[in-house]
């Protein structure tokens, strides 16, 4: 369903992207060098390889952590509701509202204000409430920084 794949893209910080991305490199170096000391045993470990080959039992479970928050099953529940009653589209899929302004003068506003009648950056309207990725987030229960990911108080 792409509605569960986009949900569970937009579940993740991109902080907590960036570091589940080297989590999963950590890892990759971790096998390519137990790879290459399984061909050659008289391999020198350099400290920084031994240092990260100590640590790859955490890299797992840290990215485990990471992962059972984008897991198909889990995102395809928590998002049922919206499936069965989408939320009304967007109208508008630039910047939120709240950052948006005119930087125009008085004169100019004024000049083209029937032209800008109704347009977001010149009237009062709002963004729809929930439509950014932390509503989404929130409204899942998932309001998770990546300490918390990590298993860290």
């Amino acid at each position: 369903n792409w509605y569960t794949k986009l949900a569970s893209q937009r579940i993740l910080t991109s902080s907590q992207k960036k570091q589940r991305h080297k989590l999963k490199m950590n890892l990759r170096t971790c096998k390519s060098f137990r790879e290459r000391l399984a061909r050659d045993p008289d391999l020198k470990v350099m400290p920084k390889e031994a240092a990260k080959l100590e640590k790859e039992a955490e890299y797992r479970a840290e990215l485990e952590s990471i992962e059972a928050l984008v897991s198909f099953d889990r995102v395809q529940e928590a998002i049922q509701e919206w499936i069965e009653r989408p939320p009304p589209a967007l109208t508008d899929m630039r910047r939120a509202d709240i950052h948006r302004v005119t930087f125009v003068g008085k004169k100019t506003k004024k000049q083209h204000a029937s032209d800008w009648k109704n347009m977001v950056a010149t009237s009062t309207q709002n963004t729809q409430a929930g439509a950014t990725a932390k509503a989404f987030r929130e409204k899942m229960g998932l309001s998770v920084d990546l300490d918390s990911c990590q298993g860290k108080s």
